[in-house]
């Protein structure tokens, strides 16, 4: 496995290791186990920080499936802070006319309508039709 190599290597502080990480998310969230997913995003948000792409739009993809994870765990308050950081990251570095800025800003839609506050969902649906 190429988080193994990387740690033989002591190339755990790396890009490479954070999108390994990424992946290993991926894997986790495909077998269903969504805990562990959140956990092997947050040591990738962990590793962009500490790597130097903190603000990054790797970063912000992840803070994106992070978000994804804590609506399906019913845990708004979280997803609506993962979605929150990760567009202010994606408008820094990619802009606001982009796909996934416009992703992000439709999940927050779909958050604020599970909390039944059709007003803020709207306007977050309006601003990714943007």
């Amino acid at each position: 496995e190429a988080l193994h190599i990387y740690e033989a290597l002591g190339l755990q502080q790396t890009v490479n290791f954070a999108c390994a990480l990424g992946t290993k998310g991926v894997v986790r969230v495909a077998q269903q186990r969504l805990e562990e997913a959140l956990a092997t995003y947050a040591e990738a948000l962990a590793t962009y920080e500490a790597s130097g792409l903190g603000q990054s739009e790797a970063c912000a993809r992840t803070l994106h499936s992070m978000g994804i994870l804590q609506l399906q765990l019913q845990r708004h308050d979280e997803a609506a802070t993962m979605f929150k950081e990760a567009l202010v990251i994606y408008e820094a570095c990619v802009g606001r006319q982009t796909e996934t800025y416009a992703s992000t800003l439709r999940v927050m839609g779909e958050l604020r309508f599970v909390q039944q506050r059709p007003e803020e969902a709207l306007a977050a649906y309006a601003d990714a039709l943007a």
